[in-house]
């Protein structure tokens, strides 16, 4: 008796997973990072545990899928491998180059003029609003995507409100924007007024 023809379907990679969002392989995710951060490969029709995985990045470690920046980043284009650890299968290859790297100060809050000090003597910049968030008011509704802080990796730092580089456009205003990285939300505050502070550099 002839047995049933089957049919092996290879595992391929399926998506990307990061802080309840998942984007598609294609995405271009990410495009920004800080030390810390974590994202899922996740494949088809198995576990990443049956793969070996490893990063050309010193920056990158990767574990059973599990992606994480040990920092600081660069700009240089990043490939993680999956080798099915059988010896039998496809080899998964993930790609990204970053843009923009982010650190942030949780030790002290800051008032707007410092906080732009303090970033200048780490090197970096206060980040604009469109690099923090996608956002542009307190309205908006939340997307994740590419292309942003917030939208890119979700709630972080504890959903603490940090300073933008952006002031209001109006003569003699003491105010600036800031972001709350819990939504992604934008407020406008006075420059006086003391929060977080978050740098960017670009990469």
């Amino acid at each position: 008796v002839e047995s049933a023809p089957f049919e092996i379907t290879a595992v391929v990679l399926k998506d990307v997973t990061v802080n309840n969002y998942t984007f598609a392989k294609d995405a271009g995710f990410p495009t920004t990072g800080f030390t810390g951060a974590t994202f899922t490969l996740n494949v088809t029709d198995g576990s990443a545990s049956y793969f070996t995985w490893t990063s050309d990045a010193s920056w990158v470690t990767v574990t059973d899928g599990v992606v994480k920046f040990t920092g600081p980043g660069t700009g240089d284009k990043v490939t993680i491998t999956g080798t099915p650890s059988n010896g039998y299968g496809k080899i998964i290859k993930y790609s990204f180059t970053l843009e923009g790297w982010f650190i942030k100060n949780d030790s002290v809050s800051m008032d707007w003029l410092d906080a732009g000090n303090y970033c200048a003597s780490q090197g970096y910049r206060l980040p604009t609003v469109a690099q923090m968030s996608l956002h542009r008011n307190y309205n908006a509704t939340q997307r994740r995507g590419t292309g942003a802080l917030w939208n890119e990796w979700g709630s972080l730092f504890h959903g603490s409100y940090v300073q933008s580089s952006e002031r209001r456009m109006e003569a003699g205003t003491d105010k600036h924007y800031d972001v709350g990285l819990k939504n992604g939300d934008i407020y406008l505050s006075f420059d006086t007024g003391r929060y977080s502070v978050a740098c960017r550099r670009d990469l």
